[in-house]
């Protein structure tokens, strides 16, 4: 996680503190309060939206109804300054016993639903947004270009009058569709949790509290943080969007979909598609193949172990494809393991190794900016050459003494 996103740490830490050393009848706690944080680094909300947009599944707005106020990690980390001088007694604006036991709600004063303030994001970065927005000055109402462009240099004025102002769509998933899938979300990580014994944990990309925040409004005034502790913003939602682009370009987030080649991806799936078509022999497909072929063997007799087992063709294109699934499934493994280290999303690229297999673990190798370790390759070889001796049995058909 970059630094920039530890910038409560010190505060909490100075007002735990300051609270632990104060006489036991003392009510020196000042808890500012927030709907939700955003910026640079927030590890929870941003990292699932940016992997939709990734795949490609930006295009639908979801919970297009609930509105939240939510809190640039600046603003917030001001106020537990503000809180942590006034509990030492050090504020110019208030005396600790004006904020002892109080607490202050801190907000960008940004009423906005969930998707309105990722689509800037989104869009700015070159991917497909659920919702359409504008930034204009907030008191000519003039529409303000390339804001988001690196290269270009606001104004002070810009600066300070610069607002997002966002386009509601007409429909969005409906509400009820969210639910359902947030618990079967949820349900499932519960259940490889149970299954792993506690060593596997699978974050949901989608949750019950989740759905409430996307459907519900969550409102809250900042009024009291300004007239106890003298708090305002110190950075506007326009100015924090801004910000949070430039970082995401750094992080390497610029429209693509980290998708495997094209060639790779098709060669992979045509090849368990045709070994699935042909073990199952869909259309006669295997025996026209044996025909066209006549040296290719349509099956024989092998002996294992004083055992004699009839093989045939179609056994053993399904004892190839079970080893191929369960390389995948083991690929997968990996490739959630090192999600997590990278901070990715664990579930969705498990998923898309789980389909596509070592071309989608370079994929995500490369994303991360990471080497290729050498054992990688020789160990997805190694973990197919142990899945065709686990699969071997399958091809083995009418066995006897």
């Amino acid at each position: 996680m970059p630094p920039r996103s530890d910038l409560l740490g010190p505060c909490c830490g100075r007002v735990l503190r300051t609270a632990s050393t104060a006489p036991a009848r003392s009510p020196l706690v000042s808890l500012p309060r927030r709907a939700g944080i955003w910026g640079p680094g927030e590890a929870h909300h941003t990292p699932k939206a940016l992997l939709a947009a990734q795949l490609g599944g930006t295009g639908m707005a979801m919970g297009a109804r609930g509105q939240t106020d939510f809190t640039h990690v600046r603003n917030l980390a001001h106020a537990f300054r503000l809180a942590l001088l006034a509990m030492e007694g050090r504020s110019h604006t208030c005396s600790r016993a004006g904020v002892a036991g109080q607490a202050f709600f801190v907000t960008d004063g940004w009423r906005v639903t969930t998707m309105g303030l990722f689509s800037p994001l989104m869009a700015a970065l070159g991917f497909t947004a659920p919702l359409s927005h504008s930034v204009v000055h907030s008191e000519t109402g003039r529409r303000i270009p390339r804001f988001f462009d690196d290269d270009r240099e606001l104004t002070a004025d810009e600066e300070e009058h610069a607002v997002v102002r966002m386009e509601e769509p007409w429909l969005g998933v409906p509400h009820p569709l969210l639910v359902l899938g947030a618990h079967l979300m949820t349900g499932t990580s519960a259940l490889v949790w149970l299954l792993t014994a506690g060593t596997v944990r699978l974050e949901p990309f989608l949750t019950p509290a989740d759905c409430r925040k996307l459907w519900f409004h969550n409102n809250f005034s900042s009024d009291k943080a300004r007239r106890f502790l003298g708090w305002k913003p110190v950075i506007t939602p326009a100015l924090g969007l801004r910000e949070m682009v430039a970082h995401l370009r750094t992080e390497g987030y610029d429209g693509r979909v980290p998708m495997p080649g094209p060639l790779p991806a098709a060669a992979v799936l045509l090849g368990l598609g045709l070994l699935a078509v042909l073990a199952a022999d869909v259309g006669g497909a295997l025996t026209a193949v044996l025909g066209a072929l006549p040296w290719l063997p349509a099956g024989g007799e092998l002996t294992l172990a004083g055992a004699t087992c009839r093989v045939t063709a179609s056994s053993t294109l399904w004892a190839l494809l079970a080893a191929a699934v369960m390389t995948h499934a083991a690929e997968a493994v990996f490739a959630a393991t090192a999600a997590a280290s990278f901070g990715f999303f664990v579930p969705g690229w498990a998923a898309m190794v789980v389909v596509f297999g070592f071309p989608a673990v370079q994929t995500m190798l490369q994303q991360a900016r990471a080497p290729m370790p050498w054992w990688v390759p020789a160990g997805c070889a190694a973990a197919f050459a142990s899945c065709v001796i686990l699969a071997a049995p399958v091809a083995l058909l009418q066995c006897h003494a």
